[in-house]
């Protein structure tokens, strides 16, 4: 009797002591219900931000940790636990020396960090929703993956002709480097450090926005 006592006693203890995680859902589901995208949101507004020569990406891999792959990204984050992983500790560090991306980079922005939270609480699933028509690129080119942007969103709406709106042209490639440099189109296409939003017709899908910033980082070819 004393030993049935004993291991029923011991039984109770070592179900307390269990705490199961949540269950992550299927991909297809979290898809299903309006989930965040891994592949199409995720990945490349991880990649446009740190996954630069010498960071966390094109085959670096800055204190063990690169945004090139899910398998990499994942290693950083707790499912359903947000203060568990590296990676929003990393974007949310107070403190500009030890935040990710670092200066001179600007942060991310409060909507890419809810984007973020979303996806981590969502599973953290490799979700592919395929809710976009825009084809991640690691490397743009101007030619083949900027002149469509150019034409149906921005240059052959209102940054063209004799008036084009805020007094500059994207009709050219040198538009769009003077248009980086001088205009702050990337703060503009984000919405960030106090620019207008452009377009009006509102934001741009974030995979073509980090096309557009990937294209500026990765050369300008």
């Amino acid at each position: 009797m004393k030993k049935l006592v004993f291991f029923t006693a011991l039984c109770i203890v070592a179900l307390s002591s269990c705490v199961h995680d949540p269950f992550p859902p299927d991909p297809e589901t979290v898809c299903e219900q309006g989930g965040v995208d891994f592949v199409n949101e995720i990945q490349p507004l991880l990649t446009a931000n740190c996954g630069m020569s010498g960071c966390h990406g094109q085959g670096s891999a800055q204190d063990g940790f690169s945004v090139e792959s899910y398998a990499s990204i994942r290693e950083e984050v707790e499912p359903f636990e947000l203060n568990e992983g590296d990676l929003w500790e990393l974007i949310n560090e107070s403190d500009p020396n030890d935040r990710m991306p670092p200066p001179p980079a600007s942060a991310l922005t409060a909507d890419q960090k809810d984007l973020i939270k979303r996806w981590i609480m969502e599973g953290a699933q490799e979700t592919d929703c395929g809710r976009t028509g825009c084809n991640y690129v690691a490397v743009p080119n101007y030619n083949t993956d900027i002149v469509a942007i150019a034409d149906k969103y921005c240059g052959g709406t209102c940054h063209a002709g004799g008036s084009p709106s805020g007094g500059f042209t994207l009709t050219s490639k040198a538009d769009w480097e003077n248009a980086i440099d001088n205009r702050g189109l990337i703060d503009a296409l984000t919405g960030s450090n106090g620019r207008k939003q452009m377009p009006p017709s509102g934001q741009l899908d974030s995979c073509i926005i980090n096309n557009i910033i990937r294209w500026n980082t990765t050369g300008r070819n």
